[in-house]
């Protein structure tokens, strides 16, 4: 198995919001079988001679940093397409759409956990007190028309914020597969003044660690 069949299981897998920790472990077996056949014996780390990479050594520990702290200003960035999204916040502010809403909220039903968490109490009350309040929705389409042209807007400011900061929320620490590299020894271990430590980390594939994921580059 090579990184083409990883990037083809990888881009094929598709985990739905709010999938449980058990599904989200099944989605991943295809992904994780390609990464077990891959993945060499050893990786290595390069390393300068400073305080901190010497202390990491010693007590065994491995530094790992944000995205945004990477020189490539793509990695771990964020996707999306502005005009699907767009598309989608049309199609539901609509007044049949908040017809819906209002039938939905006066069967004593409330808004889905992902909003809950997203917005306050005080603003879900305030939400469901004017949507019920509402006699006839298509009474208020000037209304309608005026909240998802702010939705839009604040789409076009807020995703590209969004995008940008995701790189502070993983950190990563990069493994090389050969230990022979002259552009690793020049550029991360002080031209070839440093040290490269060498690792086995299919033990962590096997015996899995929380919140931790070991993945080849494509």
């Amino acid at each position: 198995m090579n990184r083409s069949i990883f990037s083809e299981r990888l881009k094929s897998i598709v985990i739905p919001e709010g999938t449980a920790a058990e599904d989200l472990n099944k989605l991943m077996l295809p992904l994780c079988d390609v990464i077990v056949h891959m993945m060499p014996s050893s990786l290595f780390r390069y390393r300068t001679c400073n305080k901190l990479q010497i202390d990491a050594f010693r007590e065994d520990n491995i530094y790992a940093v944000s995205a945004d702290k990477f020189n490539d200003p793509y990695d771990t960035l964020i996707r999306y397409d502005i005009e699907s999204i767009r598309s989608f916040v049309s199609s539901i502010i609509t007044c049949d759409s908040m017809k819906q809403l209002r039938a939905f909220l006066e069967q004593g039903n409330d808004f889905p956990d992902s909003v809950r968490q997203s917005v306050s109490d005080e603003m879900i009350n305030s939400i469901r007190s004017h949507i019920l309040s509402i006699q006839d929705p298509s009474s208020i389409k000037d209304n309608l028309d005026e909240c998802r042209n702010r939705v839009l807007s604040s789409i076009e400011i807020l995703f590209p914020i969004l995008a940008e900061s995701s790189k502070r929320f993983s950190t990563i620490a990069c493994f090389c597969e050969s230990i022979q590299s002259v552009t690793m020894w020049s550029h991360y271990a002080n031209y070839h003044q440093g040290f490269a430590l060498e690792y086995n980390l299919r033990p962590t594939l096997s015996h899995g660690i929380n919140n931790v994921g070991i993945f080849p580059v494509i």
